[in-house]
């Protein structure tokens, strides 16, 4: 079993538990209702569509979102795998130091490009259906 954490900007999160896909491989996928609000460009509606297929020397995260039966949004994360020592993770830290800012700042960027494009910005719901931060 793997769960999958979903925040949004308001603070809210939603928990979805994603099954081993076959008995003997290292595969989980889930398919769920997406009644959260996550990003002002798409509706509060729509399913979502998980897949992380683990390999010996890779793991595939994807996440895809349909909306009234089509992909409105396609997600793919492909990592290499190594070992987990203290040498890689000192690595990892010393060459990755800001990462977390990068990401937000590639979340905004996308954000921008979108509504240069023309994209409708719905904004903030009032009250969203996922679950509140304890």
């Amino acid at each position: 079993m793997v769960i999958a954490e979903v925040h949004n900007r308001a603070k809210q999160q939603h928990l979805y538990v994603l099954e081993r896909s076959g008995k003997q491989d290292e595969s989980f996928s889930g398919r769920f209702q997406k009644n959260f609000y996550v990003s002002p460009f798409l509706k509060e509606k729509g399913e979502y569509q998980f897949s992380i297929v683990s390999q010996e020397d890779s793991l595939r995260l994807s996440l895809d979102l349909y909306q009234e039966g089509e992909l409105v949004l396609g997600t793919t994360l492909s990592l290499r795998r190594e070992p987990l020592t203290d040498f890689s993770l000192l690595k990892a830290m010393a060459t990755r130091p800001f990462t977390p800012q990068k990401t937000l700042a590639a979340i905004y960027w996308q954000a921008l490009k979108l509504k240069l494009h023309g994209a409708k910005y719905a904004g903030t719901p009032k009250s969203s259906s996922g679950e509140k931060n304890a």
